[in-house]
């Protein structure tokens, strides 16, 4: 596979990721409040007597959390972007930039609960990492004397 194919392959990856899911919330309990009841006199030497049922508040169910709406999609898109930049002028830093970049949003999704988003991101990283390392160094600039 060409490092052009592999790099096309990690972006195709990377946005697949922001559909994954990436982290999950635990869900949180329910609160039972105990009922009562209360005594009133009042001033025509009446009794008022007030019930206050059980109530139950049900909890919050656990959510999950997709790449797209993960903190993490602002460095994921930066490196990218300097990818995409570097790879069209040739610009090995600008594309080594860009992968320490996006490389930084992975431990940024590194959150409990389902981890497919992350797998793929980890992949992707590692599909462009390698398209680097497999690319030639460029030629050095001759010198005159």
């Amino acid at each position: 596979m060409s490092n052009r194919a592999l790099l096309y392959v990690a972006g195709a990856l990377a946005l697949v990721s922001l559909g994954l899911p990436w982290g999950q919330t635990a869900p949180t309990p329910g609160t039972v409040m105990g009922g009562g009841s209360r005594i009133s006199v009042n001033d025509d030497g009446t009794f008022d007597v007030l019930f206050t049922p059980t109530t139950y508040l049900p909890g919050l169910a656990g959510s999950t959390t997709v790449g797209a709406e993960h903190t993490m999609r602002v460095a994921g898109a930066a490196g990218a972007l300097l990818v995409f930049l570097g790879e069209r002028r040739r610009h090995r830093r600008l594309v080594v930039a860009g992968l320490l970049i996006a490389a930084v949003a992975l431990p940024i999704g590194l959150t409990a609960g389902s981890a497919s988003g992350r797998v793929a991101y980890g992949l992707a990283i590692g599909l462009a990492a390698l398209s680097l390392l497999r690319r030639p160094n460029p030629p050095a600039a001759a010198t005159s004397p």
